[in-house]
């Protein structure tokens, strides 16, 4: 906007009046991706080194909440401290205000400091209010420092800001008491404010009136600097922080506008497992990489990460905004897999169809393709692997006139198979045409089982799971739970006296749509009747309304997993919709897919005695939750959806409430039941509501063994992610794998570094114990090096010929740069 002042800008940063960074924006961390997390440090230090200077600590102020592996990112960036405000349980009475937090791989340890009271301590201190009205009182001023620093007395809350008692009132003997060092910090400014311009002057009073405290008018930097020169002993901590002892934690934010977590959830799958993995099979096949492109896809996408933002908590304008971001990452990457398709496997045509594999070993799944060919080709076309044997195949066409002509017509056929595909690389088939029928099934139907599950059902709409390997049958009790929801996009907030309304019983007989030797699904369909809206006053529901939901079940014969695809058309405010599920499994822990971590929490909350928000049942998943008991277990896995409840059912086996929609009109409202006072402006927010017809993506996956022998965090990276498929006249000549891993391994990134022809593997071992094992590549390397995040080098390996020994320690993350040969060199 004033490109003028970019050089008073750079000198400010470089003579340290003004500190950036590190972050791109300050994101939330349990909506974003590990891999987009890193990017946002990425890209934000990108940004500062470009003006001269950056903040040496991970400063998150305001994010609702963080992941257990923030000391991870921290100490993989260089950046030596993280400064915090929100989700600190009863653990803060031990950590106080500084502590160790070690990451979950015991990798990384960063000194840690904890805004116990607010962010916003002495923000327009000496003032009324934040807007700076009413003139400035040294009384004033003295009161609420007082305040700050040693308590707020019941005879002294009056005669500081209402906003200021509310916090400090809850810190007996203020934030002195929690200090374990000699050095505090008292942040002087906030969201969308104006600096202090007499700053200096109430310091200069300050000192005067306080002969026990030095006030220094200082940076973050050097009092996170000081602060550990002068700690105590401090405590430590391994974990995350979910709770809300001294500020509201704001978990309903997992669940506001719904929409837009699942949008994200496809925009940075696609990128790091489709996008970037072709981009690089096609660079090291001689093309030029697109890295203008795509850190084009990745900030745009990271805009949207803004805690306010992907959150849900902002107007209207704001989230559809949003919206368009998500539509440029979309064609930024259609446009480079395009590219990259051309480059590896000719221009588009008909008679070869190459699927991309982003998992790092081998997997069988189910694929569907869409081709264009003249009107009666569906009743001659045969899929064939690379050895020229057909495969089986289901066969969808509709005949229609070709795009901008009303004379000729072509059918539009979609092919559906089951692909054995090879890890990280290319398979491809041939399409091609004989004289007999196309449909390929040649056998009997599948008849909802396969080799490692059987699905049953009743007239009325129950679910019977079965795992054949264990023989444990689980009735799913599936249903669809409604409750009112008087709170806000931070909040969910029940109407108190009110029950949820739950809907079990079909509306009609089941319908079976499919039922071919390669998959077989069944349609469920319910309606929900319920108030139309909240009344004026929030306690009661008028109108009327009627929800229409289809829920298709589907066995695949490639799949151990039951998928869930739920079809919802919200005709309804004010409201909460879920899907529950039961595991089957008594426990009293579940475990969620986090960022680099699988998160062990128990189903029953804590009490929160004296807390200022009293905990809720809800809380965060990124892609699965599975409950185990003795040697088996059961995960509910999903799409970006992102708020879960465990529950426990009349059997006293564990369930999964998965939330599908939160329906509310209000950025911020100060009457909720479940919450103490407002959280933002008081402003309508009407497509908060999400009217309108929504898709949801699960699958209920029961196993045996331990959970990383299993197969979830496979499924989890499949469920909701599309083949990546393109159909082409010429033979992929580089089809085969690029790289292959351990099946228990996650890869979590495949890319061009940033500085140098190397690409970067990200490889994550989930489990809790030790892997000893290789990563095969398709060719020798040249050099290999262990990296950290930022992608500075740690220490160089050697290979043995296509095999990288690694060895990983639970839970560990490894960063490879390894160089190849490129065709062309």
């Amino acid at each position: 906007v004033r490109p003028e002042n970019r050089e008073k800008l750079t000198s400010f940063i470089r003579e340290g009046r003004l500190e950036i960074g590190p972050w791109y924006v300050l994101a939330d961390e349990f909506l974003a991706s590990p891999e987009s997390l890193i990017r946002n440090l990425l890209n934000g230090m990108k940004d500062c080194s470009r003006f001269g200077g950056r903040l040496q600590t991970a400063y998150t102020p305001d994010t609702f909440g963080h992941i257990s592996q923030l000391p991870l990112l921290a100490s993989e960036f260089g950046l030596s401290g993280i400064v915090f405000q929100r989700g600190v349980g009863d653990e803060g009475e031990r950590l106080r205000g500084e502590f160790l937090w070690n990451s979950t791989d015991g990798k990384a340890q960063v000194f840690t400091v904890h805004l116990l009271g607010t962010y916003s301590a002495v923000t327009a201190v000496g003032y009324e209010d934040w807007e700076y009205r009413g003139g400035y009182d040294e009384e004033r001023a003295y009161a609420h420092m007082k305040a700050v620093l040693y308590g707020a007395r019941p005879g002294e809350v009056d005669f500081i800001p209402s906003w200021l008692g509310e916090t400090f009132e809850r810190l007996p003997g203020g934030i002195t008491a929690y200090a374990t060092g000699s050095e505090l910090i008292l942040p002087n400014g906030s969201d969308h404010l104006f600096a202090q311009e007499n700053i200096d002057e109430v310091i200069h009073q300050m000192n005067r009136r306080f002969p026990e405290v030095e006030f220094t008018h200082s940076t973050i930097e050097q009092f996170v600097s000081r602060a550990r020169d002068h700690a105590g002993e401090l405590q430590e901590h391994t974990g995350e922080f979910r709770g809300s002892r001294y500020q509201h934690l704001l978990s309903g934010v997992l669940s506001a506008r719904m929409y837009l977590k699942q949008r994200n959830h496809r925009c940075e799958s696609r990128l790091e497992q489709i996008t970037e993995p072709l981009a690089s099979a096609a660079w090291l096949q001689g093309s030029t990489y697109p890295s203008r492109l795509l850190t084009y896809g990745w900030r745009t996408l990271l805009k949207n990460h803004a805690h306010d933002s992907i959150c849900g908590c902002s107007i209207d304008e704001v989230h559809r905004a949003m919206m368009c971001r998500y539509d440029s990452v979309s064609q930024v990457s259609d446009f480079i897999e395009q590219d990259a398709w051309g480059h590896l496997a000719g221009e588009p045509g008909t008679a070869y169809l190459h699927v991309f594999n982003p998992l790092a070993h081998e997997v069988t799944r189910w694929v569907e393709a869409k081709l264009e060919l003249p009107p009666g080709s569906a009743q001659q076309i045969q899929i064939t692997d690379a050895s020229g044997s057909p495969l089986e195949q289901m066969i969808q066409a509709e005949t229609e006139y070709v795009p901008g002509s009303s004379q000729t017509r072509q059918e539009r056929i979609t092919l559906g198979f089951e692909a054995v595909l090879a890890p990280l690389g290319i398979t491809s088939f041939s399409v091609t045409r004989n004289s007999g029928s196309g449909d390929g099934l040649k056998q009997s139907p599948l008849g909802f089982e396969n080799d490692e599950i059987s699905c049953s059902w009743n007239e009325s709409g129950e679910v019977t799971l079965t795992h054949k390997k264990t023989g444990k049958s689980t009735p799913l009790r599936l249903r669809f739970e409604v409750s009112s929801d008087a709170g806000d996009e931070y909040d969910y907030s029940p109407v108190p006296g009110e029950a949820p309304l739950v809907v079990q019983r079909t509306v009609a007989a089941p319908e079976i749509t499919a039922d071919t030797a390669l998959k077989s699904s069944l349609r469920l369909s319910y309606e929900i009747s319920l108030g139309r809206r909240l009344n004026g006053k929030r306690n009661a529901r008028i109108g009327s309304a009627v929800i229409p939901i289809q829920l298709e079940l589907t066995v695949y014969r490639s799949s151990p997993a039951l998928h869930l695809q739920v079809h919802a058309d919200n005709r309804a405010e004010d409201h909460r919709l879920r899907l529950v599920c039961s595991t089957g499994c008594r426990s009293e822990w579940v475990r969620c897919g986090g960022h680099f971590d699988v998160v062990k929490r128990p189903v029953t909350p804590p009490k929160g005695e004296g807390w200022y928000q009293k905990p809720q049942g809800t809380s965060h998943t990124r892609s699965f939750v599975l409950a185990e008991e003795q040697d088996a277990g059961c995960a509910v896995i999903h799409s970006g959806l992102s708020e879960y409840e465990a529950l426990v059912g009349r059997d006293g086996a564990g369930e999964v409430a998965l939330t599908l929609l939160r329906a509310v009109g209000w950025l911020s409202r100060d009457d909720l039941h479940s919450r103490p006072e407002g959280a933002g402006p008081a402003l309508p927010a009407a497509d908060g509501q999400c009217l309108g017809k929504h898709t949801f993506d699960l699958a209920v996956y029961p196993f045996s063994g331990p959970w990383w022998d299993s197969e979830v965090m496979s499924l989890a990276r499949q469920c909701g992610m599309p083949a990546a498929v393109y159909a082409s006249d010429s033979r992929c000549e580089t089809a085969g794998s690029l790289i292959s891993t351990d099946r228990t391994l996650v890869l979590s990134c495949l890319k061009r570094a940033e500085a140098e022809d190397s690409v970067i593997m990200r490889v994550w071992n989930p489990a809790p114990e030790q892997r000893k094992t290789e990563i095969r590549t398709a060719a020798p390397p040249s050099e290999i090096r262990e990296v950290r995040f930022d992608e500075t080098p740690v220490a160089a390996i050697a290979s043995n010929g296509c095999s990288i020994p690694v060895h990983f320690s639970p839970g560990e993350v490894k960063t490879l740069a390894v160089r190849f040969g490129r065709t062309g060199e």
